[in-house]
């Protein structure tokens, strides 16, 4: 990747550059979403997908968090996308850790957990 800095500092300059464009935000790792709002604005957005409870899956994830952690690291909420209405075991297991559906389409139920 011809990258000549730590990680981090790259992520920075990146969401840097991409607030410049005009973008409305960036997708990062939860290790590196609070320096990108330090850098770029609290309004600035930023998708981490790596976010696991404790005993999960990574899956193809490396740099991940648990919602404890990101709550540490200031997070206000999380989100899940999409969980299909056939998939009943994902949604009571979800809302069993405290998430609320706050939409709901004709695929399924769209998540969200409060932190603060």
């Amino acid at each position: 990747l011809l990258i000549d800095m730590p990680i981090d500092e790259v992520v920075l300059r990146y969401a840097e550059n991409a607030a410049r464009a005009g973008l409305d935000g960036v997708v990062c790792s939860p290790l590196e979403a609070g320096a990108v709002h330090g850098r770029c604005g609290g309004s600035f957005l930023t998708v981490t997908p790596g976010v696991r409870f404790a005993d999960g899956d990574v899956g193809d994830q490396v740099r991940v968090a648990t919602p404890e952690r990101a709550k540490q690291l200031g997070y206000k909420e999380l989100y899940v996308d999409m969980i299909y209405h056939y998939n009943t075991g994902s949604q009571r297991m979800f809302e069993s850790v405290g998430f609320t559906a706050y939409q709901t389409t004709e695929k399924g139920k769209k998540y969200k957990l409060k932190l603060s």
